[in-house]
């Protein structure tokens, strides 16, 4: 994933997914990320290449998807973090706790990138766990660190961005048990 845009389209039907994904790269220069079945039934895209080129290919994508009834939510972030996109590919090494933890849990996978992302943009956090619905029933979660404040600003700012309709629950816990970390952080 070399370049810093990323769009993501979340289908209720797995055909529509295959289908759509192999109009995205016909229709694009873009680079597919993921292209899986997710939890309960749907199935993902996800998708980078630069800005032009994503945009294209999430209107190709949405057009497909919204003509067949099959579109569960979308996104398109033109300048990702490079937090969240290690992560992504699962190659963000864990960092050390600080204070506190911020964890949000929202209903899809595309609310939840798009609050790591601007979690990271509006705080001093480390992005230290992104979940995303395989085994959690669709849902995702994304788990931060930093100070107790950076934490609450970073919450705060996904919510003014965001708003609660996707939003399943949050927590910030200060001091976390260093006995919980090694456990919940896989």
């Amino acid at each position: 994933m070399n370049n810093n845009s990323l769009a993501l389209i979340e289908f209720s039907k797995i055909a529509v997914g295959i289908e759509t994904a192999d109009q995205i790269l016909k229709t694009a220069a873009v680079e597919i990320v993921h292209s899986k079945f997710i939890c309960p039934g749907k199935y993902s895209v996800l998708f980078a290449g630069s800005v032009s080129a994503v945009e294209t290919a999430l209107n190709s994508g949405l057009e497909i998807a919204k003509n067949k009834k099959a579109l569960v939510n979308h996104f398109l972030l033109a300048n990702i973090n490079q937090q969240v996109k290690e992560l992504l590919l699962k190659k963000r090494k864990k960092k050390d706790i600080t204070d506190s933890l911020g964890i949000l849990e929202y209903i899809n996978i595309s609310s939840t990138i798009q609050a790591a992302d601007i979690a990271v943009k509006a705080a001093e956090v480390e992005l230290l766990e992104l979940k995303l619905a395989m085994a959690i029933g669709g849902k995702g979660f994304v788990i931060f660190s930093g100070e107790n404040e950076a934490c609450k600003q970073a919450i705060k700012a996904v919510e003014s961005a965001l708003g609660n309709k996707h939003l399943i629950s949050k927590a910030l816990i200060s001091s976390p048990e260093p006995k919980l970390i090694a456990k919940i952080l896989t």
